[in-house]
């Protein structure tokens, strides 16, 4: 509380608060400008670099050159170029009419080949390109704006509290006075306060995290504009469903990292196996049809397993076949090469494909709807019983006096927050009974003054209900001494009843006589 009355006393400070939504909420859509702009600078050539092409020429020896005519020797002496964007600012050739024109040249010993230079074209509209480089600039400048309040109020509101409390939790002490008055009293923890104090303050995570965007947005405007790119994940805090995806993703790191390691363990046994027997058999095609090997090393297979049997989920997309269609004339070792071959890509897409790699996605659909239910039942407790004492809405709204007036007026939890901060900001030596006794507590990490399964209408109820047990059990009571009394009374008379039948029996006994 006092630190926040310090900022709040700062001019600088309710300046960058009266900001803080805007900039916060603006890094996106700047980003996303930004990037429109980039796209539209790029793809139209309005850079005023001018727009970049190859230029590519096919050239013969001396000796074929004599021996053409025609479209054959036009094609050793022709310039092709070719531009990469989508614009075609040169009329003389375009990609297609290379590759055509280069097919039809001969392919004997005397042809030595082709080379190709990058260049750039001048830009139709520079004025335009101009503009957008202006317009890029100042887009980049309310970046940097933005994402520097952003940091700024963050590094002020949280940087000195993350200091006293790192300092507490290294020292033991309860108060960050107590601290300060070590440092002043001793010069070998002032020089420890000076040296660990800056680690304290700069290895909040999410003053990193914030940092990013401010570094990106510099190096965009000092370097590249490339760099604009990164300000769009941005969407991640503005968006619960993708925090939702990064958090199923990240908290089970662990589990899909040591999956993924002993993926890599399996392909690279593979890859062994394969670099052992089969090393003849990979291969990739090269433009035109040059076939290059791919398991040259053992490196070079380890790497085409990775890129290729995980990237294109088979390996056998990049090794020959085995002569399918004339098995029946293989024999000996061609015959079982071609069976350890077919054995050798149906496990691996078995284990590696089919097992190995769908655990991982399984971890992660696990995670989703883990994540899922865990949130479901957090929103079902916020909605359904008190923050602070854990009734539940049924028995507040029949016997509370209603569920939202019990957490709005009874048990506000903001109400037992603010007390909080009041005993942490007081001065200990001016707290009362109550005040000492919570705040003993507090340092203690003992929550046990807040009320559990028990709130001041639910006793009001409860005396009530206790009222008319005792009411009720009185009764009871007074009903069964009068069973009692009756019991009695009946017991007498059957007393005299006897008596007087025993007499009358003995008077009838004498009579007979």
């Amino acid at each position: 509380m006092k630190h926040q009355e310090r900022l709040s006393a700062l001019r600088v400070w309710r300046l960058l608060m009266r900001n803080k939504s805007a900039a916060a909420n603006s890094l996106f859509s700047l980003a996303l400008l930004a990037n429109l702009l980039l796209l539209l600078r790029s793809s139209l050539c309005l850079t005023t670099e001018g727009c970049p092409y190859v230029w590519s020429k096919r050239f013969c020896s001396e000796s074929a050159r004599s021996t053409l005519a025609g479209d054959d020797q036009s094609c050793c002496n022709a310039s092709m170029v070719f531009e990469l964007s989508s614009r075609a600012l040169l009329e003389q050739s375009s990609e297609r009419r290379l590759r055509d024109a280069l097919e039809r040249c001969p392919s004997e010993p005397e042809m030595v080949g082709y080379f190709s230079v990058m260049g750039s074209a001048a830009s139709p509209w520079p004025e335009i390109g101009q503009a957008l480089e202006v317009t890029m600039v100042v887009v980049g400048a309310f970046i940097i704006l933005s994402t520097t309040v952003t940091l700024t109020i963050h590094y002020l509101q949280s940087g000195e509290l993350r200091v006293q409390k790192r300092w507490k939790r290294v020292t033991g002490l309860h108060d960050f006075k107590e601290v300060l008055e070590r440092r002043r009293s001793s010069r070998l923890f002032q020089l420890k306060y000076l040296l660990v104090t800056p680690w304290f303050r700069f290895s909040d995570r999410k003053l990193l995290y914030l940092s990013m965007p401010l570094i990106a947005a510099i190096l965009a405007m000092a370097h590249a504009p490339w760099w604009y790119c990164w300000h769009l994940f941005d969407i991640i805090s503005k968006s619960r469903d993708l925090r939702n995806v990064w958090k199923a993703v990240s908290q089970n790191v662990t589990a899909i990292l040591m999956t993924l390691v002993f993926t890599l363990i399996v392909v690279y046994v593979y890859a062994i196996f394969g670099y052992m027997a089969l090393s003849d058999s990979f291969s990739v095609t090269a433009y035109p049809d040059e076939v290059l090997p791919a398991c040259s090393s053992l490196w070079i297979c380890f790497v085409m397993a990775i890129s290729e049997g995980l990237r294109g989920s088979d390996i056998g997309v990049f090794m020959s076949p085995r002569k399918p269609h004339d098995v029946a004339e293989l024999s000996g070792e061609d015959l079982a090469l071609f069976y350890l071959q077919f054995v050798y890509q149906i496990t691996f897409w078995f284990v590696v494909i089919a097992l190995l790699l769908n655990v991982v996605f399984g971890i992660i659909i696990d995670s989703f709807g883990e994540l899922r239910m865990r949130n479901l039942a957090i929103k079902h407790d916020m909605e359904n019983n008190c923050f602070i004492c854990g009734v539940d809405r049924f028995t507040l709204d029949t016997k509370g006096g209603g569920f939202p007036l019990h957490i709005r007026m009874h048990h506000n939890m903001w109400l037992y927050l603010y007390m909080i901060v009041y005993l942490r900001e007081k001065d200990p030596t001016e707290y009362n009974g109550w005040e000492q006794h919570v705040a003993n507590m507090l340092a203690q990490e003992d929550v046990g003054f807040f009320p559990r399964n028990d709130a001041i209408a639910l006793k009001e109820v409860k005396n009530r209900e206790e009222a008319e047990s005792r009411r009720y059990m009185g009764q009871v009571a007074s009903t069964a001494e009068r069973v009692a009394d009756i019991a009695a009374s009946v017991e007498k008379l059957l007393e005299v009843m006897t008596g007087v039948a025993s007499r009358v029996n003995a008077t009838a006994a004498g009579q007979a006589g």
